[in-house]
């Protein structure tokens, strides 16, 4: 017999045949719904995923329009970068864990946001796959368009005469930012189109392809695009965030590691 759900304030039957509790379900959800825990059918979608990158646009620049209130000290400068950094997360992050809670049953259950013992291997894997894929790509890449780097990679190496704030920078790129916009693209965007009955592998791909546009940096779009077909991929494989938060960090601090080391 399938376990219940809550949809607004009643109990109703889940009307999915594969044993999930809604299409694209994560195993946190799934494993809930199996163990007759009440939940409720997630009401977000795609356009709350829309309403995050829009968020974070808007809320960097607001944040960049400091500098016109001091834009000619260079320490400034760079407290507002971060600022303008840390600004688009807010959305990022604050959206998806506000409406997964209002319109659902919280991120852990909605979005897989969880990490368990196999998360981390498969993570460390993936992390590995991802670094290998990009130097391939970014080889290829260099030899078409020349020498480039990241926007990252730019800020990073612009830091370096202010250790406090690279050292702020180097902890956002690596830990801070990985889980925020696992949460945003492998979550919630993943999520709004699953929940639609997308297959999978077209999820993967197009949520990889708004992975990529985001970073606005077309010259690294092929290689962006390729590393979040392998986050996708783990969140499809494990059916939650923990193990794509974990490669995307293998990802992100292997090249701050790289730049300390310089």
């Amino acid at each position: 017999m399938a376990a219940p759900v809550v949809q607004g304030y009643q109990t109703v039957m889940a009307p999915v045949a594969d044993e999930t509790p809604w299409p694209g379900a994560p195993t946190t959800a799934t494993d809930a719904w199996h163990a007759r825990f009440p939940l409720r059918y997630p009401r977000w979608g795609f356009g709350d995923a829309w309403i995050t990158l829009a968020g974070a646009l808007l809320f960097s620049i607001a944040a960049g329009l400091l500098l016109l209130a001091d834009s000619q000290s260079q320490s400034w400068q760079k407290i507002v970068i971060l600022l303008s950094l840390v600004a688009q997360w807010i959305p990022m992050l604050g959206w998806p864990l506000l409406v997964t809670r209002w319109k659902g049953n919280g991120a852990v259950l909605d979005l897989g946001l969880t990490l368990r013992n196999m998360d981390i291997p498969w993570g460390l894997v993936g992390g590995v796959a991802a670094l290998v894929a990009a130097t391939a790509i970014g080889a290829l890449t260099q030899k078409v368009f020349g020498d480039f780097d990241s926007s990252a990679g730019e800020l990073l190496a612009e830091f370096k005469s202010d250790t406090a704030l690279l050292i702020a920078l180097a902890v956002g790129v690596g830990i801070i930012a990985p889980i925020i916009e696992e949460v945003c693209f492998r979550g919630l965007f993943w999520g709004a189109l699953a929940k639609r009955g997308v297959n999978p592998w077209w999820v993967t791909i197009w949520t990889s392809v708004a992975f990529a546009a985001f970073h606005l940096e077309p010259v690294r779009f092929p290689l962006l695009l390729v590393t979040g077909m392998i986050l996708g991929y783990l969140r499809q494989r494990t059916g939650r965030l923990g193990a794509g938060i974990v490669a995307h960090m293998v990802n992100n601090l292997v090249a701050v590691a790289g730049l300390f080391l310089v």
